[in-house]
């Protein structure tokens, strides 16, 4: 299923904040979405979720996002906000088995489905082992492992995930990006936004990159992350690399000449 986004337009408090954005993104692929910040990229996000109101074309497949109600929108997309504090005493199992709600009537029990869907998502996230816990009493890397895998276990054509990376310690990082890698090949779209440039360029197909609310360039990460656009872009110096895993690539200063 192919997301077609054209001449997106976003207005936050009477300012505008995203200026006729278009990207597509195809089933199978992990697009990243690159920018410092402010660039839009949260709002781009939140606007494909419908929590924010956006002018132009939002389609999923033959779908038009901006024309669902919230059940069938939450059957077509999964988003894992930036923000990811649990509130609720829940025990992790519990809080997961939440990304079955579209697929089933209130009051109704989980079927055995469910809970295969339920236990697989635990697994890609490495919380499995955190299942009978309190979500309240992990600390902050669980809870986003947690929570990713309970937008996972929505199971929707395309997940959107705003820095699920971000807080977690680098074994994860990765686990986080070979569990959307492994989603990808199983046929689901995955937009990912990204701070961690090495992240970005190891593992995602393509890359579109903002700047003050537009598109500033897309494509393959080795055509967009180059030493010119990250100087533009992020006003940062890198190092670059290749092996047989792919692009490398490490910022290393400041375009000021300040190391970092």
């Amino acid at each position: 299923m192919r997301l077609l986004v054209e001449n997106l337009d976003v207005s936050l408090a009477k300012r505008q904040v995203l200026h006729d954005v278009c990207l597509t993104l195809a089933a199978g692929e992990v697009v990243g979405l690159l920018g410092p910040n402010g660039a839009g990229k949260s709002t781009l996000m939140r606007a494909l979720a419908g929590q924010v109101t956006a002018h132009g074309v939002m389609r999923l497949g033959a779908q038009d996002l901006n024309a669902l109600s919230p059940v069938p929108r939450a059957r077509l997309l999964a988003y894992l906000p930036q923000t990811r504090t649990v509130g609720w005493r829940l025990e992790v199992r519990d809080l997961v088995s939440l990304g079955r709600l579209p697929w089933r009537r209130f009051g109704v029990r989980l079927t055995a489905e469910d809970m295969a869907i339920v236990d697989r998502a635990l697994t890609l996230m490495d919380a499995d082992h955190l299942a009978d816990r309190l979500a309240t009493e992990l600390s902050g890397g669980e809870q986003a492992r947690v929570l990713a895998a309970r937008a996972v276990a929505q199971a929707t054509p395309l997940l959107i995930a705003d820095e699920p990376a971000s807080g977690l310690d680098p074994a994860h990082q990765m686990l986080m990006m070979r569990a959307l890698r492994r989603l990808a090949g199983e046929g689901r779209a995955i937009l990912v936004s990204l701070h961690d440039l090495a992240l970005a360029a190891r593992w995602c197909d393509r890359v579109v990159m903002l700047k003050e609310g537009r598109v500033a360039a897309e494509g393959q990460p080795d055509a967009v992350m180059t030493a010119e656009r990250l100087a533009e872009i992020y006003g940062i110096t890198a190092h670059f690399a290749r092996d047989d895993g792919g692009l490398i690539l490490a910022p290393t200063g400041l375009t000021g000449g300040e190391a970092l």
